[in-house]
């Protein structure tokens, strides 16, 4: 249009997101990442704090940036998905004050989180 010269962008942030000319999201994954890693600091040193405040406290603050767009993300190599599933169950850990690895998935069905390999296969189920 009238001449004018496109620039062209390896990413472009877009509605939180940042697209990439070879569509990758190990960028915006590890962006996310950071970002959950610094909100867990909220549920951290919270010993005095009732588990169901902290467990809103997760759910309003960590959870909506999971849920943001997975629909869009989530179908990423399990290396960026288990990045993510870890710092959940970091927060699952503080949340509940449990750090038995080995009850770790019972301790999230209590909470009543959905972890990112649920979301991935919910996803399966909702394109089919």
């Amino acid at each position: 249009m009238n001449r004018t010269i496109l620039e062209d962008y390896t990413e472009v942030p877009y509605l939180g997101l940042r697209l990439s000319n070879n569509i990758s999201w190990a960028r915006y994954i590890c962006n996310l990442s950071s970002k959950l890693s610094q909100k867990l600091g909220v549920l951290k040193g919270e010993d005095k704090v009732p588990k169901e405040m902290l467990n809103n406290v997760y759910k309003t603050i960590i959870q909506p940036h999971i849920d943001y767009c997975i629909t869009v993300w989530g179908y990423v190599p399990y290396v960026h998905i288990d990045n993510i599933q870890r710092i959940q169950c970091r927060a699952a850990r503080l949340v509940s004050g449990v750090f038995d690895y080995t009850y770790l998935d019972q301790v999230i069905c209590r909470l009543i989180y959905m972890t990112t390999g649920a979301c991935r296969k919910g996803m399966h189920q909702w394109s089919a």
